[in-house]
């Protein structure tokens, strides 16, 4: 009996050391993955994929670390970062795109949280519509956030956008909306067939509690750094000089 009893401790304690090994093993993996896109779309010899994790911070985004490649049938990535050197106490994501010059061509619609437990992802990356009007697409529309810089808006609270249909001959576009406290107003220029600029709104002056304010001082600032804008279906999406992602609309 006694024996049995020595006999079932150890290989008790075998099997815990080799799960153990094994978590340790798989935490000290270094950040990788494969990225996914439609092969079928013929991308020009000077197209680039780029993978960057980021650490978000409220408005600002910091670029922890990048990866570029030639998009080849198989994109794989792997970072010199271990899951294990970061922080749990902050967030930090995954964005992955593939560029020709200035334009996105392939991109992926949401950043992807990084998981401190887990190392290997896989990201598939969508088409961007590139219509030489696309600003025929965004105005008009009434659109509601469901993110703001990888921040999902607060419940019981509408940020809206809505740009006129019509415009002066400059391309200038009346603006307005909610940023979930007060009214804004301002104006959109856009130049090219996905670029886009706002001119710093201008708000009401309601009194909100100190998380919807804050919300709606990001959602204000995050404004001023829209440069480029992508839709797809329903979905807007914002983008910042550098192809960060911003903010996600939604429409009916």
């Amino acid at each position: 009996m006694i024996k049995i009893l020595i006999k079932t401790i150890i290989i008790s304690a075998i099997s815990f050391s080799i799960i153990f090994f094994f978590i340790r093993s798989i935490k000290h993996d270094n950040i990788h993955g494969k990225i996914i896109y439609d092969k079928g779309i013929a991308l020009p010899s000077d197209a680039i994929a780029i993978v960057q994790i980021i650490h978000s911070i409220g408005n600002i985004q910091k670029i922890i670390a990048q990866i570029q490649s030639k998009p080849t049938a198989s994109i794989h990535f792997s970072f010199p970062i271990t899951i294990d050197q970061l922080n749990n106490n902050k967030s930090y994501f995954l964005q992955a795109k593939i560029v020709v010059g200035d334009e996105i061509w392939f991109f992926h619609e949401e950043p992807i949280r990084v998981d401190t437990n887990r190392s290997g992802y896989m990201i598939h990356l969508n088409p961007v519509e590139t219509l030489d009007n696309q600003e025929n697409l965004i105005t008009g529309h009434h659109w509601i956030a469901e993110n703001i810089v990888n921040h999902q808006v607060l419940d019981n609270t509408d940020i809206t956008l809505f740009i006129a249909q019509e415009s002066n001959n400059v391309k200038n576009y009346k603006v307005s909306g909610s940023d979930g406290c007060n009214h804004y107003f301002t104006t959109a220029l856009f130049n090219g067939k996905d670029n886009l600029v706002f001119k710093r709104p201008a708000t009401t002056f309601k009194l909100c509690p100190d998380t919807i304010a804050l919300q709606a001082a990001e959602f204000i600032t995050m404004m001023q750094k829209v440069k480029k804008y992508q839709i797809k279906k329903t979905t807007l999406y914002f983008l910042d000089e550098n192809f960060h992602y911003l903010a996600k609309f939604k429409t009916n």
